[in-house]
């Protein structure tokens, strides 16, 4: 599926977000068997040097979310895909906000999910929730939150999630 994904965006570019090095090799190696030509970005300078050259604009990116979902200028894409969803609704928050930031210039930017097991699912339900939570509490506007989804994800309370290990992270001051 995120090969049919990827391809979908041929000369429109975006980034592929990972949050393991070996789901980045992963990609990387399967795009390549696919024709596609992805740089991969771990981390380093070589990496921060082909995600931040606008001329990448148009192609995909395999992008680590340790080592480029926070601080850099990325508005030169417009498309994400997130194969591996974050944990953290402060880094799904930044990670996101690397190309829906001053500068954008596309008019909506479309942000995927690879949500393909029950864990991905719970993961980014109990994501979702501490998102809320901040929003709620801080005022300030979520990303995560403030979008639009389709299909819609689905909502567990906190209790249904607690007992399945996902602890709320925005709830625990050690956790943000």
């Amino acid at each position: 599926d995120a090969l049919r994904r990827v391809q979908d965006w041929e000369g429109q570019g975006g980034l592929v977000w990972v949050h393991h090095i070996e789901m980045g090799q992963w990609a990387y190696e399967m795009f390549k068997a696919a024709g596609i030509d992805a740089p991969h970005c771990p981390a380093g300078e070589d990496a921060n040097r082909a995600i931040c050259d606008p001329a990448n604009k148009d192609r995909i990116v395999i992008a680590s979310m340790s080592a480029h979902g926070t601080g850099k200028n990325l508005q030169h894409f417009q498309r994400q895909l997130f194969l591996q969803w974050p944990r953290s609704a402060v880094t799904a928050e930044q990670t996101i906000g690397r190309t829906h930031r001053n500068g954008q210039q596309a008019d909506e930017l479309i942000v995927e999910t690879m949500l393909t097991t029950r864990f991905d699912e719970l993961l980014f339900a109990a994501c979702l929730n501490d998102a809320v939570y901040i929003q709620q509490t801080t005022g300030t506007r979520n990303k995560v939150v403030y979008c639009s989804y389709d299909p819609l994800p689905k909502v567990y309370s906190h209790a249904f999630l607690r007992a399945r290990g996902f602890e709320p992270k925005a709830i625990d001051q050690k956790g943000v």
